[in-house]
């Protein structure tokens, strides 16, 4: 599967990336699957994290100046304490830019993505109507978050806009 993705990376950017550093990353959506894998082939990457996807200014903030700062008094603000995944969010908010590539590990197979924006964008922004496998339509709650049938929030904070470098390739390659 790397090589594979190493072979992607030589044959259609060496020029490129020697002019545009590109950066690479793995990033697994599995949680939520229902609706965050409708939401990839609709060209958005997804991201857990709502408890912060309601904090005002929260992507700018992270962003900033002080954004490591800002992110880790937000986590302990929110939960008491700091959580090792939180790197994560650093990564996903801070850190990938637009024409990096992401890989996305799937059911059997893998695929290559671009980013194609600098920031995420909050759900809470996503003006799109939020469909799930099945065709279900998820409603928003009074602060703006997806929820399930059940008025459970469905654990999906941010989003990025990507688009398909190569999909679906089976991980025996």
């Amino acid at each position: 599967s790397l090589s594979l993705l190493l072979l992607l990376h030589s044959i259609k950017s060496k020029r490129k990336i020697m002019e545009n550093k590109r950066n690479y990353w793995i990033h697994r959506i599995s949680y939520n699957s229902y609706v965050t894998y409708p939401l990839l082939d609709k060209g958005y990457l997804c991201n857990g994290w709502s408890d912060f996807a309601t904090y005002e200014n929260y992507i700018d903030n992270v962003r900033g100046e002080n954004g490591w700062n800002y992110l880790e008094d937000c986590m302990i603000d929110c939960w008491g304490s700091l959580t090792v995944n939180r790197y994560q969010l650093w990564r996903y908010v801070a850190e990938m830019k637009a024409g990096d590539w992401v890989l996305v590990p799937k059911y059997g197979t893998f695929s290559v993505y671009e980013l194609t924006d600098d920031a995420p964008i909050s759900v809470v922004d996503f003006g799109d109507t939020i469909v799930g496998w099945n065709g279900v339509e998820y409603k928003r709650n009074s602060d703006g978050l997806i929820i399930n049938e059940d008025g459970k929030i469905i654990d999906l904070g941010f989003l990025r806009k990507v688009k398909p470098i190569a999909e679906d390739i089976p991980r025996s390659q």
